[in-house]
């Protein structure tokens, strides 16, 4: 669990938060109240994995790098033949160039 802190930007292919497994009902990656202040990439890259997420802000996400891929606040994708589940509540998003991306059959509630 993360929860009141302030996560910095990034350069190049870099994400905030890189993170893949953890499915219910086992642990599962949660964040609380955290502020997220952008990059060049990713904020949350969240892969084959169930997350809950509430409270925080997301803002300066915006593309600055060479790759083909885009910049979200928060991206799901698959690890292995695990789609994501998030749940997402009362957050701030502003600024980003996408706020969630979802993609390999990833779900928000």
């Amino acid at each position: 669990m993360f929860a009141h802190n302030i996560f910095g930007g990034t350069t190049g292919y870099n994400d905030i938060l890189d993170v893949s497994g953890g499915k219910r009902p086992g642990p599962i990656l949660q964040l609380y109240g955290n502020e997220f202040l952008g990059g060049s990439d990713d904020g949350l890259d969240l892969d084959g994995m169930d997350a809950h997420i509430e409270g925080n802000t997301f803002h300066g996400f915006h593309k600055r790098n060479t790759t083909s891929s885009i910049s979200a606040a928060v991206a799901t994708g698959r690890h292995g033949k695990q789609a994501s589940d998030l749940t997402v509540v009362r957050n701030v998003f502003h600024g980003n160039d996408h706020h969630i991306l979802l993609k390999q059959g990833g779900r928000l509630e």
